[in-house]
């Protein structure tokens, strides 16, 4: 046996506190603004895969949040997007990722 299989059980004296799980729920949208407002872009509509949540999350822990929305914006070439934004959802709260204002 390896120190690694023992260590875990071995650290926690008497008096430790017992293990909790934190539970971690986090999702990303893509929204897009226009002059009609704020909209969520639907990734089904531009013919990608119905659930992007692997994609977006791998953009968003590689820092490269921006080239994925440069790359969104020339997939779907709305006429007058005035920026797109990645969103990260963490339990019930909405944190602003990136933000691409593509050249009008």
């Amino acid at each position: 046996m390896l120190i690694n299989d023992l260590y875990p059980f071995l650290r926690f004296g008497m008096f430790a506190e017992p293990v909790k799980a934190i539970k971690k729920h986090e999702s990303f949208i893509i929204t897009f603004s226009d002059k009609s407002g704020k909209h969520i872009w639907d990734f089904k509509k531009a013919g990608l895969p119905t659930q992007p949540e692997y994609l977006l999350r791998n953009y968003y822990y590689r820092h490269e949040s921006q080239l994925l929305l440069q790359k969104i914006a020339q997939i779907d070439q709305k006429t007058g997007v005035e920026a797109w934004e990645l969103q990260k959802i963490e339990n019930n709260d909405t944190t602003s990722v990136a933000v691409y204002r593509p050249a009008l």
